[in-house]
Formats: C-alpha cells, structure tokens, sequence
C-alpha cells in the first residue's frame, strides 16, 4: 500500500477537534436553552468517617508501644500484640465517633455555600 492510497477523509470527528476549547458543536435539529440551577458542595460522609476510624485505631496502636505492660498473673497475662488490638478497636471506635462528629459539622458548613450556575439543556429529537 502506497501513501497515496492512505488518504483518510475528513470526519466530524476531525472538524470538532479544530473547535475552541469548551465550545462544543450541537448535533443538527437539537435545542439548547440556558438554565439557572443551584450548585451546592456536599461532604463525602464515609470516606470522613471510615479514614478517622483507621486514623483512631493506627494512632492508639502505636501509642499502646510506647506505654508499659504490666502482667497481673491474677488477671491473666496478655501479649503486646493482643493489647495493641484491643486498644486500637477502641480507637478506631473512637476515631469513628469523632469522624462523624466532624463529618456532621463539615456538611453544616458546605451546606451554607451554595452558589449558581449557567447550565445549557440540549434537547435532541
């Protein structure tokens, strides 16, 4: 095959990459109207909630490192991984309690930022 014979024709395609950015060409017979709508930003609740979880339970396993055991034989005697899992159950407990706490406010104040936007409807038929 020469390169004569790979002569490729122009598409639609190649016509719409020579537009302005963020104009965009509508298809034939479509209407496009301007709309007023409202933008509010929302919080993502598990996300917040799930990474102070984890944070809770990471810092007070560590913390748990740096403090003494004391072996009571009358209590029972328990390893240094077993205390470095209960407590960071309990601090990810608390993580969690505190995630959603902060998660409730951050959604009280993002919920006060509303703003508005020019949006276009395209109505193909």
């Amino acid at each position: 095959m020469s390169t004569a014979d790979a002569v490729i024709p122009e598409s639609a395609d190649s016509a719409q990459s020579t537009a302005p950015e963020g104009a965009e060409a509508a298809a034939p017979g479509a209407t496009v109207t301007e709309v007023e709508v409202g933008v509010r930003r929302s919080v993502r609740y598990g996300r917040v909630v799930v990474g102070f979880a984890i944070l809770g339970g990471l810092v007070s396993a560590i913390a748990c490192l740096f403090l003494p055991i004391q072996n009571n034989p009358a209590v029972g005697e328990y390893s240094m991984v077993q205390v470095a899992g209960f407590t960071g159950m309990i601090g990810a407990g608390i993580g969690l309690m505190l995630g959603g706490i902060l998660a409730v406010i951050l959604g009280a104040v993002a919920r006060r930022r509303t703003g508005s936007a020019t949006a276009e409807l395209t109505d193909v038929r």
